[in-house]
């Protein structure tokens, strides 16, 4: 039994580790850049619409 968790505790630090966090930040900057910075150009249009007054709609 204890070999088996060992081996899972061993797993585990590979899998959420250093790389996974390397790869889902770097997917990250990826995207953004890929998208020409979108979250950033669109950030005030979508905290108007968050934050915004309601129009009473409906």
């Amino acid at each position: 039994m204890s070999s088996i968790q060992s081996a899972l505790t061993a797993i585990d630090n590979l899998v959420w580790g250093p790389p996974l966090l390397i790869l889902l930040v770097g997917t990250g900057v990826y995207l953004t850049l890929r998208l020409g910075l979108l979250q950033l150009v669109r950030l005030p249009l979508a905290l108007k619409l968050v934050f915004g007054r309601d129009q009473g709609q409906g």
